[in-house]
């Protein structure tokens, strides 16, 4: 087994250049709902169309993939907006800004591209998210009074919004607040979120 992939996206056409595998580590799917950086191809003789893993290799603006999304959907699960479209794929200028602020909050070279330092500091973000101390009799998310928002698929204000959200009104409270202070609730039924400034924990 090879440590090494050709890279159809920095090269023409027939070009057979190399680059190397991203470090992977795979993170407890219980920890984080989903396995993450998972090396899912480290053999050059397979093909176009083989199906990336997150970690494989560097990604940057106009790629696409599986990969992207996953990458797409750790940030924003870590409070980053990926823009309107959210989780769709394609590495695009809203994407890049994400993983640009990511970096400049951890610490690591801010290059825009998913590259190996930035894999290392996403998975240890992910890692250690813990929701924020919190009232363990808490049962439901109540709108501060005489204010609204929105409620929206993601926890940021990247998140397609889902519906409105009005003073006193409460939702059913589904035990998680991110970092950036979002709450996760049920919204006719499905996961949603409302941010921190206009809903506070209560029983």
């Amino acid at each position: 087994m090879s440590l090494y992939r050709y890279d159809s996206l920095s090269q023409p056409a027939g070009a057979a250049s190399k680059s190397t595998i991203l470090p992977s580590q795979s993170v407890p799917e219980a920890q984080t709902g989903k396995p993450i950086g998972v090396c899912r191809l480290a053999d050059s003789s397979l093909g176009e169309g083989a199906f990336w893993g997150l970690g494989d290799r560097v990604l940057f603006n106009y790629t696409e993939g599986p990969d992207v999304k996953e990458l797409q959907e750790a940030l924003i699960s870590l409070g980053y907006s990926c823009g309107v479209y959210g989780a769709d794929g394609e590495f695009g200028d809203c994407t890049e800004m994400a993983v640009r602020v990511f970096q400049t909050a951890k610490g690591v070279p801010v290059t825009g591209q998913y590259d190996a330092a930035t894999h290392g500091a996403l998975t240890e973000a992910l890692l250690n998210a813990k929701p924020e101390a919190q009232d363990e009799k808490a049962r439901h998310v109540e709108i501060q009074k005489n204010k609204k928002c929105y409620i929206r698929a993601a926890p940021n204000t990247g998140g397609k919004i889902l519906g409105v959200a009005y003073g006193e009104e409460r939702f059913e409270y589904r035990g998680t607040t991110y970092e950036n202070g979002w709450h996760a609730i049920t919204h006719k039924g499905w996961e949603a979120f409302v941010s921190g400034k206009y809903g506070k924990l209560v029983e």
